[in-house]
């Protein structure tokens, strides 16, 4: 993940659960580098906004798969990259929705790179892929709502092989501006 995403900072929501009840305003996220984070993992890019109908159906579906597949140990890891349209909104989707994943930190022009690179023009969108930045599937959301946990299974087969890209169509999702 090193080549992909670096040294970069990603926020943890590690910090924010750590700080007591009555101490907690939006900025009490922790940070950790994406080398460490990410090493070895399959990671999944979980493009998505508080504004899209859509991405808030499947987040509580990813949200329990996730915990069911860190509860199994599975080498996983997700990065949100917010389409929000302000800090606010993504900071308050992030600590309210999102399970105990990563997210790129708002306003970092790394998303519209990783957007340019794997072809996001919808969302929610959650693209696999292997820690060099190869795409394992770039129909995560489709496997996670058909599969549940299973999916992990052919996602961590193809963790260390290369993949062949895939065509995708795009059904109950919401145009990003």
């Amino acid at each position: 993940m090193s080549e992909l995403f670096g040294a970069k900072q990603l926020l943890t929501k590690a910090y924010f659960d750590e700080v007591p009840y009555g101490e907690k305003k939006d900025d009490n996220f922790g940070t950790t580098t994406a080398e460490e984070a990410l090493a070895g993992k399959v990671v999944c890019l979980f493009f998505s906004a508080l504004w899209c109908a859509p991405c808030q159906h499947f987040i509580h579906m990813l949200r329990d798969v996730f915990a069911e597949l860190r509860r199994r140990k599975e080498p996983i890891e997700i990065v949100f990259i917010s389409f929000d349209k302000t800090e606010k909104d993504m900071l308050e989707y992030y600590k309210n929705s999102h399970g105990e994943w990563l997210a790129l930190q708002f306003g970092d022009n790394f998303k519209e790179l990783l957007a340019e690179k794997y072809s996001i023009s919808v969302i929610p969108k959650l693209v696999v892929i292997q820690p060099n930045g190869n795409v394992i599937s770039s129909k995560g959301r489709k496997e996670v709502q058909d599969k549940g946990i299973v999916c992990m299974r052919g996602w961590h087969s193809t963790l260390l092989r290369p993949v062949e890209p895939k065509e995708e169509q795009n059904g109950d999702d919401a145009a990003i501006s």
